[in-house]
């Protein structure tokens, strides 16, 4: 990885939806991206951005959204040169204030299902804001509430002294897994798909052995815990298995409530019947490996 010449964004914050901000800051924004991989990412100081932004959202999407324009300043543009199709990234956001303090947040990515528009073939483009990435045209009008939260998070940002936006590592439509992988993203990502596998599995299983709705809901209430907070919790502490296991126990459960038991039997089987990607490691000599 490199890290790129160092910009500087004025960054001025829109007044939208009855709540204003007049602050301006100078931020120094770097970006870390994988130029091994020719995946680049392409600052909003640079000429070509909004070019890239447009070929983006296209012509007939609402550019001027101010939930859009406030995340500007600080967001990139990924261009997957490449040559293959991207299903994972993560991006890790370093931010240091102006007394000197560093704080990190992590930013995942994964279209792991088989979703084709939600992946980033050869040669295309993503938009990657501290809050989301987007590879498509947003077509909808964004909920006030939204708008709101956007630009409370970039009045913060705009009071940074320097913020650096990693592309911390991605992930290949075969399987392949490329990067430092500071954010844990082989194990989240690797989690994620075989938790929800494992517990589609079970709770087929279940209902197939003539387990009540009582006694499986009762199961999956178990399997229910919160998800850490990353702000006390070192993440190379965390249980990533554990993590995605509750989060698609809360799916099944929801599924319970609003479909009942023929409603999480049609979960379970969709999640099943999704395209298992089998992510695999890079190795240091360039070789992928399981």
């Amino acid at each position: 990885m490199r890290f790129e010449s160092r910009l500087w964004v004025s960054t001025a914050l829109v007044v939208a939806a009855g709540v204003s901000s007049n602050a301006t800051a100078s931020v120094q924004i770097n970006i870390q991206d994988i130029p091994e991989q020719n995946i680049t990412l392409v600052t909003a100081a640079n000429p070509i951005f909004d070019g890239q932004l447009r070929k983006i959202f296209g012509t007939g999407s609402d550019m001027d959204d101010p939930a859009l324009v406030v995340q500007r300043p600080f967001s990139v543009i990924l261009e997957n040169g490449s040559g293959q199709t991207l299903i994972g990234m993560s991006f890790r956001y370093t931010e240091i204030d102006s007394a000197g303090t560093t704080t990190t947040h992590d930013l995942f990515f994964f279209a792991l299902d088989g979703v084709k528009d939600a992946r980033i073939p050869p040669a295309g483009l993503a938009w990657v804001t501290p809050r989301r990435v987007m590879n498509h045209a947003w077509n909808q009008a964004i909920p006030l509430q939204v708008q709101q939260s956007a630009i409370a998070d970039m009045s913060k940002l705009a009071g940074l002294s320097r913020l650096t936006i990693s592309l911390d590592a991605v992930i290949y439509d075969d399987g392949t897994f490329a990067g430092a992988n500071a954010t844990h993203a082989f194990e989240q990502a690797t989690a994620s798909v075989w938790q929800k596998r494992l517990l589609a599995q079970e709770l087929v299983r279940r209902q197939s052995a003539g387990q009540t709705d009582e006694e499986i809901t009762g199961w999956l209430r178990g399997l229910n815990s919160p998800d850490p907070d990353y702000r006390v919790q070192d993440i190379d502490t965390l249980d990533w298995s554990n993590r995605y296991r509750a989060q698609y126990a809360r799916r099944l459960l929801l599924a319970y409530q609003s479909g009942g038991s023929e409603g999480a039997h049609k979960l379970a089987r969709y999640t099943l019947d999704l395209p298992t990607v089998q992510i695999r490691q890079r190795a240091k000599d360039g070789r992928s490996r399981n």
